[in-house]
């Protein structure tokens, strides 16, 4: 399970995983979920990031992740950590709040 230092993360917890791959980085457990759509560009995505501090700053790197996620066969932009939708940024991981469509999917997938 992810901790999350206290912050409270309203609205993104308790996302279904879809997937029984998974994979341990900096202590962390993380689930792939997702690619982004078409649709979820940078200039959409990016207003739907939230700062995180699952993985302290000297402990985080961008391409070890990656690195991480790809001996499970995985390179998704999205990952579930404790339930949480997070994405990988180059300045650290990010809770992520996905909407429209995509969301909707999300929904589907759960039921």
């Amino acid at each position: 399970m992810c901790q999350f230092h206290g912050e409270k993360v309203h609205g993104l917890t308790n996302v279904p995983l879809v997937s029984d791959k998974k994979f341990t980085y900096a202590g962390q457990t993380f689930h792939p979920y997702d690619s982004f759509t078409e649709k979820e560009t940078y200039e959409a995505v990016i207003g739907n990031l939230y700062p995180i501090g699952i993985i302290p700053k000297g402990k985080w790197s961008y391409e070890k992740f990656y690195m991480a996620a790809g001996e499970i066969g995985q390179n998704s932009d999205i990952f579930v950590c404790g339930g949480v939708f997070v994405v990988p940024c180059e300045s650290g991981l990010c809770a992520y709040r996905r909407s429209g469509t995509a969301a909707q999917n999300d929904l589907k997938r759960s039921a």
